[in-house]
């Protein structure tokens, strides 16, 4: 989530796409009507990023489980240097 959220670029075209789902509705009856609508949207965008998360997230940990030997080893050799100096 930090890669979407480290600017304010994501939240701005978040807000302009609902922005133009307004535009498209015009005049909405009520508040409940407008909240849906806004509600139905982020919903959609959670959804595709959760989609889009798993997509990466199971490779990404399998091949942490692959290196993990080695990663260790890389923490271990990191941390000897840091108390040599």
């Amino acid at each position: 989530m930090r890669r979407c959220t480290r600017t304010s670029n994501y939240l701005e075209r978040l807000n302009a796409k609902v922005k133009r789902q307004e535009k498209v509705i015009g005049v909405f009856p009520s508040k409940g009507s407008l909240i849906r609508l806004v509600g139905t949207y982020l919903i959609e965008e959670n959804d595709r990023w959760a989609a889009k998360s798993k997509q990466y997230w199971l490779p990404v940990v399998e091949e942490l489980e692959r290196r993990k030997g080695d990663l260790e080893e890389i923490a271990r050799t990191q941390r000897r240097m840091r108390l040599a100096s």
